[in-house]
């Protein structure tokens, strides 16, 4: 089956999201994509899932398929762990490296979540570091917009400058 591309506009986030879908797995999730069109029958249930969840709807994106493929295995352990924090909680960089049996590796932890091919159904906008709220790859106003829609606010009052 053909790859389907799939945008919508987020009013919450006031960015375009395009999801890339093939057989009902997902296999990327960009922000603010230059061309879009969006679906007028919605996409796929991942995209409409995604949509809910962005409108503040409680939407389990975690029940997704995603394509961890072409990347390291321990890039792999580090999105696996990663997609099993709930809505609404967070864990730090150092825990799940301790987490994946490298207790010494948060950084690379960090480096992982960086390259996270799909933000939001791989939820590394929940991982933070010690003492605030670390970086995220679709830019820190988006991590403080994702943890105030999953009720983690008290982390986003003083939110770090610092990206990973």
């Amino acid at each position: 089956m053909a790859y389907k591309r799939i945008s919508f506009y987020s009013e919450y986030l006031a960015k375009v999201v395009t999801i890339t879908v093939q057989d009902e797995t997902v296999h990327r999730l960009t922000l603010d994509e230059p061309h879009y069109t969006e679906h007028p029958d919605g996409g796929t249930a991942a995209t409409q899932a995604c949509q809910a969840y962005l409108a503040g709807e409680n939407a389990d994106l975690q029940k997704y398929p995603v394509h961890l493929e072409g990347i390291t295995s321990f890039e792999r352990d580090v999105l696996r762990a990663t997609r099993r924090i709930p809505k609404g909680h967070v864990t730090t960089y150092a825990a799940l490296a301790v987490q994946i049996g490298r207790p010494c590796a948060a950084r690379a932890v960090g480096n992982a979540l960086a390259k996270n091919p799909i933000p939001l159904f791989v939820p590394c906008h929940r991982v933070i570091r010690k003492g605030g709220i670390g970086g995220f790859s679709c830019g820190l106003d988006v991590k403080v917009k994702l943890l105030e829609l999953e009720g983690v606010s008290s982390l986003v009052e003083h939110p770090q400058t610092r990206h990973r």
